[in-house]
């Protein structure tokens, strides 16, 4: 699905090689050259291994310390008894330990297959037995609501982790020997995004590593990203827009900030979090957007380093978003549409005025769009619905 790069090697600041990156025609920085997620972590500490990784209110990680307790997470896991493509269901609410958490399972040749925290205890395990996963991951909160001592969820005990075992491991990170990791193929699966079920019982989406990095390289391109951006990571993650903090802003050594849940229940929370941060890039749900705007206490908070606000989910009523654009005029805005199995597939750069429905946009990279009409057949070439322009 990316578009044209060129790969080429760079050096680090001592002159020594460094990880490959690629650089697009229109991408500055360049973009990490790896094959599969389970590399943009070690290839992102290689070449940044100082530069700020995680942002949050434990502290600032570096990507070398990022890539130190990712690999203690991976060996822990492999060392009781996870394979390449064994599933790992996780329900903990997000976290610097919970992006450790994403990079671990995929460094150990995991699946990973988040749950969402809030869903009721019943609903939650018919979830999990669903996935069949084969290990789970629970803060304490996810611990209280699936319970997995007295369920019957299929797996082995020893491949059942609580945070506090995650932050053992992470705190012995340095002293555990190292070994190896399994490599894993950009074709295997990689991460499962389950669908809201609003029709029914959810169902799961299997991305493989392949189709998880076009969407990382497409977006860095595409929203131009930076190396000095501070991404606020707003989407739970068991929402496919947190995809863009957990595997694009790595790509070109950005800055992630994990916004909590309580953060995100309390607009004005959130305002001064990303204040304090001083955040860049924002991708959010329209219903987030406008609690912000309405009750985020934006005129006591200096916002001018958000650069990029990006929608995605819902559609964004004009008159609203008017209101996003007003409070923030300095911020590039854009609407992104796609569903699960794509993640995006069309961008919509929004500017002022208003007029009437926000489009989706257009195909970005790749991407192959067919309109038809309610009765599925294709209409006319000349109809004046149809802008052919690409992104």
């Amino acid at each position: 699905m990316s578009g044209p790069l060129v790969s080429g090697e760079t050096a680090a600041a001592d002159g020594s090689p460094s990880a490959t990156v690629r650089d697009h025609e229109s991408a500055t920085p360049p973009i990490l050259d790896v094959a599969t997620l389970a590399e943009i972590v070690p290839a992102a500490a290689d070449r940044w291994p100082d530069r700020p990784a995680v942002r949050s209110a434990e502290g600032v990680a570096s990507w070398s310390e990022v890539e130190a307790d990712s690999a203690a997470v991976a060996r822990e896991l492999v060392g009781r008894g996870l394979r390449p493509g064994d599933r790992v269901a996780i329900c903990v609410q997000k976290s610097a330990r919970s992006f450790v958490l994403v990079h671990g399972i995929l460094r150990a040749g995991g699946v990973v297959a988040p749950i969402d925290p809030m869903t009721p205890t019943e609903r939650a395990r018919r979830m999990i037995r669903s996935l069949e996963p084969t290990a789970l991951v629970v803060d304490a909160a996810g611990g209280r609501r699936i319970d997995p001592e007295s369920a019957d969820l299929g797996m082995s005990p020893s491949l059942v982790l609580t945070d506090d075992d995650l932050a053992a491991v992470v705190a012995d990170a340095d002293s555990r020997p190292d070994g190896l990791l399994p490599t894993i193929e950009p074709d295997a699966p990689a991460y499962i995004i389950s669908t809201s079920g609003s029709t029914g019982e959810p169902k799961g989406i299997v991305h493989t590593h392949r189709s998880g990095l076009a969407y990382a390289e497409l977006a860095c391109v595409t929203h131009r990203l930076r190396s000095d951006d501070r991404v606020a990571g707003m989407p739970p993650l068991h929402f496919d827009m947190s995809t863009l903090e957990l595997y694009a802003a790595p790509l070109v050594g950005a800055s992630i900030v994990p916004i909590t849940d309580a953060e995100l229940r309390f607009p004005a929370s959130f305002t001064e979090r990303a204040d304090a941060e001083a955040t860049t890039i924002w991708y959010a749900v329209p219903f987030q957007l406008r609690q912000i705007v309405e009750r985020g206490a934006l005129e006591h908070r200096d916002l001018r380093s958000v650069r990029h606000v990006i929608y995605a989910g819902e559609p964004y009523p004009g008159a609203a978003l008017d209101e996003l654009l007003s409070a923030m005029p300095w911020a590039e805005c854009s609407n992104a549409y796609g569903p699960a199995e794509t993640n995006v597939c069309t961008v919509h750069e929004v500017s002022r005025p208003i007029l009437g429905d926000v489009p989706i946009g257009r195909p970005w990279g790749d991407v192959e769009v067919r309109v038809v009409d309610p009765d599925i057949s294709l209409p006319p070439h000349d109809d004046a619905r149809l802008d052919p322009s690409p992104l």
